[in-house]
């Protein structure tokens, strides 16, 4: 068993299991079309793939700037793939990022850190990333103008800042466990909101 500091990247896609339950075999298709066309975003950055998950996926990085542009970009891109579909068929990502000392067995990557990415990707809004503050100071210069971060929250784990691009506003009910503390901005380069957050989890 190897420990290694790395960047750990956890993404699930919003809302799937409704998707799944009005057509299994197209949201099946779509999202495996979807997750082909991200794939070389993922190795362009020096990425690879922990695990592939029913609705989503955990990949390690060896650079925290080259996760976090690979979710900008994924994100991007997926906003581009959504335009033109209905809105109940469009696929929207969460995403959370952390950077920590993580236990490697094999091609399973252990520990805390890969913990706190996980509990991140559920407090990002869909179409968003949430990133640790452990992680976000080294991000600075790596994101388009959109994606700053101007606004805090606060929720119950570990700090973070949750950042939404390409992609839709937080429902009301994930609004309603997080205490706002800022404002939130609104990005010039998503075909709607983009909001910026900090929160402390």
């Amino acid at each position: 068993m190897e420990r290694r500091l790395a960047a750990i990247l956890c993404a699930d896609i919003a809302g799937y299991s409704r998707m799944m339950g009005v057509d299994e075999a197209g949201t099946h298709a779509s999202f495996k079309a979807h997750r082909s066309a991200i794939y070389p975003i993922i190795l362009n950055h020096g990425g690879r793939i922990v695990k592939n998950t029913g609705d989503g996926f955990l990949l390690e990085f060896p650079s925290i700037i080259g996760a976090i542009e690979a979710a900008v970009a994924m994100q991007t891109l997926m906003a581009e793939r959504n335009e033109h579909l209905p809105a109940d068929r469009a696929m929207h990502f969460r995403m959370g990022v952390h950077m920590g000392d993580v236990m490697a067995d094999e091609d399973e990557v252990f520990g805390d850190d890969v913990n706190i990415a996980v509990r991140l990707e559920t407090v990002a809004t869909p179409g968003g990333i949430a990133v640790s503050d452990k992680a976000a100071p080294r991000r600075d210069g790596g994101l388009p103008s959109a994606w700053s971060m101007p606004a805090r929250i606060a929720s119950r784990t570990s700090p973070n800042r949750s950042m939404s691009g390409p992609g839709r506003r937080p429902g009301p009910t994930r609004r309603s466990r997080l205490r706002r503390m800022g404002r939130i901005c609104r990005g010039n380069t998503a075909p709607r909101s983009s909001a910026c957050c900090r929160s402390t989890i």
